[in-house]
C-alpha cells in the first residue's frame, strides 16, 4: 500500500536481525518515505526492555506517536500515519 505521510509523525521499529517481516517492515517505511527509529530488541538491552514495556510478544513492533502496532500490518500503520500528529497539550 503506497500512501503520503503527514509529516512529524515519531515512528520506532523495534526489530531483530533474522527477522524476514521485519525487513519488509523497513521496505514499507522506506518506499513511503517515513523517517523512523530502528531499534533491534537482541542488540540494545534498553531497547529490549521498553519492547517488552510495551507488551511486546514477536517482531516487527511499531510506536507510532506513543501507540504501538503489533506486527506487520500496512494498513494500521497508513491510518495512523495519514493523520496529523497529536500536539502536546492538545484537548487540555
Amino acid at each position: 500500500e503506497s500512501f503520503t505521510a503527514d509529516p512529524g509523525h515519531e515512528v520506532v521499529l523495534y526489530t531483530t536481525a533474522w527477522c524476514g517481516y521485519c525487513a519488509k517492515a523497513r521496505r514499507f517505511l522506506e518506499s513511503n518515505q517515513v523517517e523512523y527509529t530502528e531499534i533491534d530488541i537482541e542488540r540494545s538491552e534498553a531497547g529490549r526492555q521498553e519492547y517488552e514495556r510495551l507488551g511486546g510478544y514477536g517482531v516487527p513492533l511499531f510506536l507510532i506517536d506513543g501507540r504501538p502496532i503489533f506486527g506487520l500490518d500496512p494498513a494500521a500503520v497508513a491510518d495512523a500515519l495519514r493523520s496529523p500528529p497529536p500536539v502536546d497539550g492538545e484537548g487540555i
